[in-house]
């Protein structure tokens, strides 16, 4: 049966309502918006600012510890830049030179 019938039969068993309230298909989310915005927010935002450094990593472990759940980087770091946030790194290069050479440096070292 092709999506068209499915959506046809949907339609002529409840309307459009039968349309809207279809069960999602997937696994749940582990973490909804609502509990991002309660328990994981508040670790890089503060009175409405970002945070100038926090890393990913270290809010991943601090949500495993004190809300016991499991995320991997990819997913958190989507988690963020669904909400306009990206993880600061610290960077003590004193001027903008400095500061591209401790990135190729980074970046090289990963090879």
């Amino acid at each position: 049966m092709t999506t068209n019938h499915r959506w046809l039969k949907l339609w002529n068993a409840g309307g459009l309502e039968a349309l809207l309230h279809k069960r999602k298909a997937g696994r749940k989310r582990k973490l909804s918006r609502e509990d991002f915005d309660a328990k994981v927010l508040p670790m890089v935002i503060q009175d409405g600012i970002e945070k100038s450094e926090w890393r990913l990593e270290e809010v991943r472990r601090e949500i495993t510890a004190k809300h016991n759940i499991h995320l991997s980087n990819a997913t958190l770091r989507r988690y963020f830049r669904r909400r306009g946030l990206s993880p600061r790194r610290l960077c003590k290069a004193s001027n903008e030179s400095e500061m591209g050479h401790a990135l190729a440096s980074a970046i090289w070292s990963h090879f």
